[in-house]
């Protein structure tokens, strides 16, 4: 894993932006790593990307490395907004303060009835948690979510107003900003790369 992002590996209960290089030293991938401690981590991206992502990664895998792709069996949803930490609170006996869930931050925290994988970061630019559990669970934890934020306005949005937001901040994704044909200093994806890590695909380009 480490060869395959040209970011440095996040320490248990992390997460990061992680920039995928091809020989060329353009981009593969934006995706994010989740290090949920026990050797056992998550690569987050474009859900329409995964095959093209799953060829790659199982082509430079190493010796004694399993690859899943979860992206059928994991949902979830984005928590979102200035009342975000306070209608996450009300759902779990865990403690979701900055103190202990501070930004990129990760953990394994009970929602409700639901077992959740909870991560603080946010495309949108604002306060927010993005919360993943098995598929079977999905419909109960959009019930708990959304009980536990009526009376604070909670309300479900779509992709464009996600989007809309994502702009403001200067959030690329890809597709869009980001794509095979750039660099990541032109994308200025370059901020995550560790320029001193060595052996890393594309490092030498």
């Amino acid at each position: 894993l480490d060869r395959l992002l040209a970011c440095r590996l996040p320490k248990p209960g992390r997460a990061g932006l992680a920039p995928m290089l091809g020989r060329d030293g353009r981009l593969k991938g934006d995706l994010t790593v989740f290090n949920w401690g026990g050797g056992s981590y998550w690569l987050m991206g474009s859900y329409y990307l995964r095959e093209f992502h799953m060829r790659w990664f199982e082509s430079h895998a190493a010796e004694g490395v399993t690859v899943d792709d979860l992206s059928d069996t994991m949902s979830g949803f984005l928590l979102t907004g200035p009342n975000a930490r306070k209608i996450l609170e009300r759902t779990t006996h865990q403690d979701v303060s900055g103190a202990a869930l501070p930004f990129m931050a990760c953990g394994t925290f009970d929602i409700g009835m639901v077992q959740a994988r909870v991560a603080r970061l946010s495309i949108s630019g604002e306060l927010g948690f993005e919360i993943s559990c098995p598929v079977t669970m999905h419909a109960t934890l959009r019930e708990t979510l959304l009980a536990a934020g009526e009376d604070l306005g909670l309300a479900e949005i779509g992709y464009y107003a996600l989007n809309a937001l994502r702009l403001e901040k200067s959030f690329g994704i890809w597709s869009r900003e980001f794509t095979q044909g750039y660099t990541p200093g032109q994308t200025g994806l370059d901020r995550f790369i560790a320029f001193g890590k060595s052996g890393f695909i594309g490092r030498e380009a």
